[in-house]
């Protein structure tokens, strides 16, 4: 299928429907390195802050990588309120980030709440998992992720931000 389509098949009948068009400027930017830098750091801002016009308490995403330390480092410069910060920690270190994310929301001053995560925990709880995200999973990596958005949810946050998206955006 094409990208932002969908197929459906009814009564022995195929409709193609596009839902969404990605409008890609294929112009190189021209500017120099200085000037690339401000527009994105302004569109990131401009982004940030309209996400936090809410009418309910908006939290981050904060995993302790580059993307959501710098969303979280926007949010907390443009919110009128202290911002939580909602992280998962693992207890193999190889997926443990938990040092960054509390010196991120240590040095940003943010609410930091975090969730430990076992190998347990993930068993125990993919198929609830793959119930919600209502798609097949080959994988477990969205376990924890589930188990942090029921934490968030608990905790009374509704808005979230984090740094999803950002390797795609910026090709890394």
């Amino acid at each position: 299928l094409p990208m932002g389509s969908f197929l459906t098949v009814r009564g022995g009948r195929m409709d193609l429907t596009t839902y969404a068009e990605l409008e890609i400027d294929t112009d190189p930017f021209t500017g120099s390195a200085p000037e690339a830098v401000a527009f994105v750091r302004d569109t990131l801002r401009e982004s940030v802050a309209m996400r936090l016009r809410s009418d309910v308490e908006v939290g981050v995403y904060l995993s302790g990588g580059l993307d959501s330390s710098i969303v979280t480092a926007l949010a907390t410069d443009l919110s009128p309120h202290a911002v939580r910060t909602f992280s998962v920690e693992f207890d193999e270190a190889a997926f443990d980030e938990s040092g960054s994310q509390h010196v991120v929301a240590s040095h940003l001053g943010t609410l930091h709440s975090s969730i430990a995560v076992r190998g347990a925990d993930i068993a125990a709880n993919f198929p609830s998992a793959v119930y919600h995200a209502e798609v097949p999973a080959f994988r477990t990596a969205f376990v924890p992720m589930y188990l942090l958005s029921r934490h968030v949810r608990d905790a009374g946050i509704k808005v979230i931000l984090s740094g999803e998206g950002a390797d795609e955006a910026f090709l890394g």
